[in-house]
């Protein structure tokens, strides 16, 4: 399993899972039913693990599970096509049908367990009127108490990133348009990103950080599928895209618009814009173009931005225009808030929380309204932008 993106600030921080919330609440409103602390866990169903077969003479892998209430739930896939198909238990019995219990339509295809044993599972697939046998034996290999997110599982579903280019253009600059592919398991994820052209240190530079940018680029996909299947048993979904929104001589400018679905309480949305210096090829951290006088560097650090003060905050939210109360009140309590650059100024996103991310748009401050906030590198890099 690669390593998960970062969780931003705001936007994916307290996030819970399906299996968490559903916990607690079991400890809410059964208190008496409650497990206590110091319990040990039961012992793992039999059923549980990852494991190959065939369905009548299709072959096929499967990971078992029991979720946090105590239900079985899992995943199977044909290994001629790769994708998931979500088995969830009926009960505690050996009946499990395929996608949600809660789905409308007509019935779904149901697996009814004969033989439930350490190393092998056998019964009948059924739909409709069509019956087949399904054999399965367990897969060698430690799957714990993740079978759905393990290697043993996913193992044969992934492939090396593919990379389809594109010509394209900017502010009159011609650019390569990426598009990353994960192989046939995975259709509807979508990674887009970019690269300028250009062999120079800076290019080189400047590219790799843009690649960096990418969840396909860096794989952090497989984590979003992983996480997926463990809470639900689907596929996580992921669309991201990388794409330039100002390129001058000096500068370049881009934004990643990421959309996800990767097994939390809810889906994650989140704009986040980027800036690169094109003379060094270094990413330009455009607070350090601002004062102490519209941001609190009292608690940043590498990893985490300066705040923004009060009343730099009611200049943006001024800025705004007219918002409805609720994300106006949003927007002034927010700290922390993305940075742009714009030939016209800055543009600031806050980042919100998911119950009011729809309020997190960019607002532009120009650079006269900025221009006694400017430290001496952001009054060099306004400068700077007449230069095409």
């Amino acid at each position: 399993m690669t390593t998960a993106p970062k969780p931003r600030r705001g936007r994916g921080a307290g996030r819970r899972s399906v299996k968490a919330c559903l916990l607690a609440l079991g400890a809410i409103l059964l208190p008496g039913t409650s497990t206590p602390p110091d319990a040990p866990d039961p012992p793992s169903p039999a059923w549980q693990g990852v494991w190959q077969g065939t369905i009548g003479t299709l072959p096929v892998r499967a990971c078992l599970k029991r979720d946090g209430v105590g239900d079985g739930m899992g995943s199977y896939y044909y290994l001629s096509r790769l994708r998931t198909i979500r088995l969830e238990q009926q009960g505690t019995g050996k009946v499990w049908t395929e996608g949600w219990s809660s789905s409308s339509g007509p019935p779904a295809p149901r697996w009814t367990f004969a033989q439930v044993g350490r190393d092998r599972l056998t019964g009948a697939w059924q739909d409709g009127g069509r019956t087949l046998a399904f054999r399965l034996s367990r897969v060698s290999g430690d799957d714990g108490e993740a079978p759905c997110g393990s290697e043993a599982f996913n193992g044969p579903r992934w492939r090396p990133l593919s990379i389809a280019e594109t010509p394209a253009s900017k502010d009159g600059v011609h650019y390569r348009r990426l598009v990353f592919g994960a192989g046939p398991a995975f259709p509807d994820l979508s990674m887009q990103g970019f690269a300028l052209i250009g062999d120079d240190p800076a290019t080189r530079r400047i590219n790799a950080g843009l690649r960096a940018q990418v969840p396909g680029a860096r794989e952090d996909w497989r984590g979003c599928i992983i996480s997926g299947l463990e809470a639900h048993g689907v596929d996580g979904e992921l669309t991201a895209a990388l794409a330039p929104t100002l390129i001058t001589r000096r500068w370049l400018g881009a934004a990643l618009t990421q959309d996800d679905d990767c097994g939390g309480a809810h889906p994650n949305n989140a704009e986040m814009p980027v800036t690169f210096d094109r003379a060094t090829g270094a990413a330009v951290r455009l607070h350090d173009w601002l004062t102490d006088a519209a941001l609190d560097r009292r608690e940043a650090s590498a990893d985490l931005p300066p705040t923004v003060r009060p009343a730099f905050r009611r200049l943006i939210v001024a800025r705004a225009g007219d918002v409805e109360p609720e994300c106006r009140d949003a927007l002034l309590e927010e700290n922390y808030w993305d940075i742009g650059l714009d030939r016209r100024g800055l543009t600031f996103r806050p980042e919100l929380p998911h119950v009011v991310q729809a309020c997190a748009d960019d607002v532009l401050m120009p650079w006269p309204s900025l221009a006694r906030f400017l430290t001496a590198a952001g009054r060099a890099g306004h400068a700077s932008l007449s230069a095409r």
